[in-house]
């Protein structure tokens, strides 16, 4: 299969419970990551194929394939890739930076990045260059140290932490003694976005590391306080770029064959590859009739608890609003899915 769709996110984890998440920015849409950062994870993202902008605060970049940049926690930065580009992006949290050196960080990062399970999804010349590129994560750490206020070490925890609460301006600033208007400037300096955009970014966060615990994407929204499934949907988008039950289905590739905009919303098309004992879980699509054809491989679909093997040329129809779920055998599983109306 092409590897030029969407391949989604997988959470690491080391023997110490310090968090290491890998994942491949790689669609066939032009897309564009708009401003944000991360509040507790040095990022090393490098360019796999094609050429990807990048802006760190002012600075630009134009990424070429091997090229790679590095990012300190709350530093504001935007990528932008094509429908030819892809990146591969290595997340580790600010704990595992400060409780190893850089060998031993680099020795623990070695052995997760080349365990089989990873390199199923990225190749040795591209765990090579990650490595190589650890080194000025812990630059970064030495050099990238910014004194904050207490008021924004206090503002910056509750945002974080706080994320399945409502945290309104107006409390914000009346408990830091400050006006809403300079506590807007004051966090935007600080942290890098506005205290609403810094919060939901956060929220967003959390959800993302509940769904790669297998939390369902109506438990994720909730546990992350939005009780408007559409408003979780909408803002998890615009943030990761794809949707939580998209970014749910690790070991999942899609590569949409047609969308709405050819199709002016009544169907869309997409293949869909599913690594070897991976499964796209248990989901339910509200408004839209789903067809599944098999074109390689092998698995099981479970439809309303009945279990259909499947296998190339079976064919299941899913009316809108029942629960099912895939699953591929030991060789994998490749099928085309239908949705009408259009899924995007």
């Amino acid at each position: 299969m092409p590897s030029n769709g969407l391949v989604l996110p997988f959470l690491l984890e080391n023997l110490t419970g310090h968090s290491i998440i890998i994942y491949q920015e790689q669609i066939n849409i032009n897309k564009e990551f708009s401003s944000h950062n991360h509040a507790s994870h040095y990022i090393i993202s490098l360019c796999i194929k094609g050429r990807v902008t990048a802006t760190l605060e002012n600075k630009f970049l134009l990424l070429k394939e091997n090229d790679f940049f590095a990012v300190p926690p709350f530093m504001p930065h935007a990528v932008s890739l094509t429908d030819t580009s892809a990146l591969v992006s290595l997340c580790m949290d600010k704990s595992f930076i400060e409780d190893y050196s850089s060998q031993k960080g680099a020795e623990i990062l070695e052995m997760l990045l080349l365990s089989p399970k990873i390199q199923k999804r990225i190749t040795k010349c591209q765990t090579e260059r990650l490595l190589q590129a650890v080194p000025c994560v812990y630059e970064l750490h030495d050099t990238h140290k910014e004194e904050m206020d207490n008021d924004m070490l206090i503002l910056s925890d509750r945002l974080i932490n706080h994320f399945s609460d409502s945290l309104p301006l107006d409390d914000l600033a009346r408990d830091l003694y400050l006006s809403k208007y300079y506590l807007i400037r004051k966090c935007k300096r600080n942290l890098g976005l506005t205290p609403h955009k810094f919060h939901l970014q956060n929220r967003i966060r959390k959800a993302q590391t509940l769904l790669l615990t297998n939390k369902s994407v109506t438990e994720a929204s909730i546990d992350t306080g939005f009780y408007d499934q559409s408003h979780f949907d909408r803002s998890f988008k615009n943030i990761v770029g794809i949707s939580p039950t998209e970014y749910s289905f690790t070991g999942v590739e899609l590569k949409h064959i047609l969308t709405s905009k050819e199709t002016n919303g009544a169907y869309s098309y997409h293949l869909v590859r599913i690594a070897p004992d991976c499964s796209i879980g248990e989901h339910i699509h509200e408004t839209q009739l789903e067809t599944h054809e098999v074109i390689a491989g092998n698995g099981t679909c479970i439809n309303k608890g009945t279990t259909i093997p499947y296998e190339p040329g079976v064919i299941s129809v899913f009316p809108a609003g029942i629960p099912h779920a895939v699953n591929a055998g030991k060789d994998g599983l490749h099928l085309f899915a239908k949705f009408m109306p259009a899924l995007c």
